[in-house]
């Protein structure tokens, strides 16, 4: 029973260490888009961030994950003409974390992250 402990201790912390990694990466990835300093106080920062955090680990966990079978093809398209700079970006990030990852993320997640990222892309030019 340790010995099961210890590895899934280890399977964790291993995940958690390569979830922070992704999530550090995809900041610098946003911060060098945007081309300005980010307040990381602004809520809809912190909301991104929590998002970054939940969508991770749904990409993990391979049980959870459910495609694109909840894909609304009208809600991606209203997306993708809203928020043109914001969806460009969802996508930078994506083939990123796709990349190092190996994991197909689903389209439900890019507009979810879309619409967190056009939050604080309007919020900093706002300042």
């Amino acid at each position: 029973m340790k010995f099961v402990d210890k590895q899934n201790g280890y399977l964790a912390n291993e995940r958690a260490s390569q979830i922070t990694t992704l999530i550090s990466d995809a900041l610098t990835i946003i911060r060098y888009a945007v081309g300005q300093t980010i307040d990381e106080n602004d809520i809809n920062y912190q909301r991104l961030l929590d998002h970054l955090r939940f969508f991770l680990d749904r990409l993990y966990d391979e049980e959870n994950r459910t495609g694109n079978a909840n894909i609304d093809a009208v809600m991606l398209q209203h997306v993708q003409r809203s928020y043109p700079k914001a969806y460009d970006l969802a996508d930078k990030v994506i083939v990123y974390i796709e990349d190092k990852t190996h994991k197909q993320v689903a389209e439900n997640e890019r507009i979810y992250l879309t619409v967190h990222l056009n939050r604080v892309l309007q919020s900093t030019l706002a300042q």
